[in-house]
């Protein structure tokens, strides 16, 4: 579905607001010169890239290459779409926007849903503080050492087991039909309805924004499901969100490093003995998605998962997955038979943090599993042991740490590092970045150079458009970037680098065009603008050339030539 709001909406919100304070809100920021510099949300690092620029109005990352105005900073720090972000960004500018139907028709039933489930998550929170129906539950979250403080910090609840919410949800006018989109209740054809959850201690999941969109729910008794959680909804996805991480998210921007643990109530526990910079998974084997939303608030991750053979294999694949994402990661071994929870209870919070400050890396994790696979005496063992060690090493983005690792695994086998240097395939992301170090865009210097001039002297766009067309550059990135600067100029006879964010709705493209505004001015002059505009059309004469032998050669080779 696509949204759109007018130029001048857009204008009047980014006009209104304060594009520091904006994104200060995810993200500590210092001046820098006439712009402010922080450590950028989206990727791994430590030191700031992330420049936000108050006079042009806009934010680059000089990292990772991401960009543009107030609403893809917080379409991608919310992790929302645009009309959500336009909602948000319009109200706190004081701007009314008119939605269209369907978008009004989209956000008003995610708001509804929203409401419905907070109504509900406290339906859940007053009957397991007052219902007597709730007793074992109350026993049971204080046998496991769970205060009254988290039960309302974490707003834990309880199911009643004989649908006393279907019969809450009919005195307080809540379409049961409604309250199906947001997987409380159930029903099948005929039937009467049901709460999805009864009998169960629940655990209410909210979103970055603290907002109700889903439900944990776990009996008392060994019957099977343990754990139950809301099927998938317009709200809510298990594989793109994580428990705590509203409580988190704070900590994390602070410490720079997060706590992963698998289930509810370890993460509560972690939380109620001060170490509030972790989150949970949500009793699902770590997504992309997940490890992606983690890369926002932190810069190194330690697991913390069960110590049991499902756990070790789910830490197993977590660790990769998060690798993936450029961030370091490493893994808080747990004795045999213990998770976070069990093991602060019995050894004490101040070891646990010991514990997390011994945490091994990622490779020396792989490689204790491997080690007890194979026998590194035998030659065949080493080169089973190199065989599945060399794919978890191209999961390393850091070249430095990569190299190493290797240096550690050549003296752990006895074996040669040229011997790992040479079975080593580089990772996908790095050929990428060898391409685009050593080339941009395909195209020559001039094209992008001319282009980088008119978007800093905007002045000499009249006199480039007079003699070029976009379609004198060659590559499409340019070609779009050149048609939205002559139609910003022929549109107001003027040009504001904020204009872009209203004409180009191609992300990537408009992250490398905040990326040319950012940085350092190039040199101007009127003898090298006439020069560029020169190599352009000479370059484009040359690519009109080539085309035509490759043309005739082909008419040769048919014999349609006489």
């Amino acid at each position: 579905m696509t949204f759109h709001l007018s130029p001048l909406q857009i204008d009047e919100i980014l006009r209104r607001l304060d594009i520091v304070e904006t994104i200060g809100r995810y993200v500590s920021l210092k001046p820098s010169g006439k712009n402010f510099k922080g450590v950028c949300p989206f990727h791994p690092e430590k030191t700031p890239s992330l420049m936000v620029s108050p006079e042009k109005n806009l934010w680059h990352c000089f990292g990772c290459g991401l960009g543009g105005n107030a609403f893809s900073f917080v379409m991608k720090a919310e992790n929302i779409t645009f009309p959500e972000a336009a909602k948000i960004l319009a109200e706190r500018a004081g701007v009314s926007i008119e939605l269209s139907y369907k978008n009004r028709k989209e956000i008003s039933e995610k708001e509804t849903l929203f409401s419905i489930l907070d109504s509900i998550a406290k339906f859940y929170h007053q009957s397991l503080l007052n219902s007597n129906k709730a007793k074992t539950a109350r026993e049971y979250l204080s046998k496991r050492g769970i205060s009254g403080d988290s039960i309302k910090t974490f707003k834990l609840g309880f199911s009643p087991p004989d649908d006393e919410l279907v019969d809450f949800l009919k005195k307080n006018n809540i379409s049961l039909e409604t309250a199906l989109k947001t997987g409380t209740v159930t029903r099948r054809a005929g039937e009467n309805y049901h709460d999805y959850f009864r009998g169960r201690i629940i655990f209410p999941i909210h979103d970055t924004q603290g907002r109700m969109m889903a439900f944990g729910g776990r009996v008392m008794t060994d019957s099977q499901p343990k754990y139950l959680n809301s099927p998938e909804t317009a709200v809510f996805s298990k594989g793109k969100n994580l428990y705590g991480l509203n409580l988190a998210r704070g900590e994390m921007g602070k410490t720079r490093d997060a706590i992963i643990v698998e289930g509810y109530i370890d993460l509560i526990a972690l939380h109620q003995n001060g170490i509030k910079n972790s989150v949970a998974s949500l009793g699902t084997s770590l997504t992309k998605a997940q490890a992606e939303l983690l890369s926002r608030y932190c810069d190194n991750v330690i697991m913390a998962y069960d110590s049991d053979t499902a756990g070790t294999h789910a830490t197993s694949r977590g660790v990769e997955i998060i690798e993936e994402t450029g961030i370091p990661v490493k893994i808080l071994l747990m004795p045999k038979g213990t998770d976070p929870d069990s093991f602060i209870k019995k050894e004490g919070v101040l070891e646990f943090r010991k514990k997390k400050e011994k945490a091994i890396s990622f490779i020396e994790f792989k490689a204790r599993i491997l080690s007890q696979n194979f026998d590194l005496k035998s030659p065949e063992g080493k080169a089973g042991f190199v065989r599945e060690i060399i794919p978890a090493l191209t999961k390393i983005k850091d070249p430095v740490r990569r190299d190493e690792y290797i240096k550690r695994i050549s003296q752990k086998l006895d074996v040669r590092e040229e011997i790992l240097r040479h079975l080593k395939i580089s990772s996908k992301e790095e050929k990428a970045e060898t391409v685009h170090l050593g080339k941009i865009f395909g195209t020559s210097g001039a094209e992008l150079h001319l282009i980088k001039i008119m978007l800093h002297y905007p002045e000499v766009i009249p006199e480039v458009r007079k003699v070029l067309e976009p379609e004198n550059f060659n590559e499409r990135e340019l070609i779009e970037t050149v048609k939205t600067l002559y139609q910003i100029w022929a549109d107001d006879h003027r040009f504001d680098s904020a204009d872009f964010a209203k004409y180009i709705n191609d992300e990537k493209l408009l992250s490398k065009i905040t990326g040319w505004l950012l940085s350092q001015e190039p040199p101007f002059s009127q003898e090298a603008v006439s020069s560029l505009i020169k190599s352009v059309k000479d370059q484009e004469l040359k690519s009109k050339m080539k085309d035509l032998e490759k043309e005739i050669q082909a008419m040769l080779s048919s014999g349609c030539a006489k």
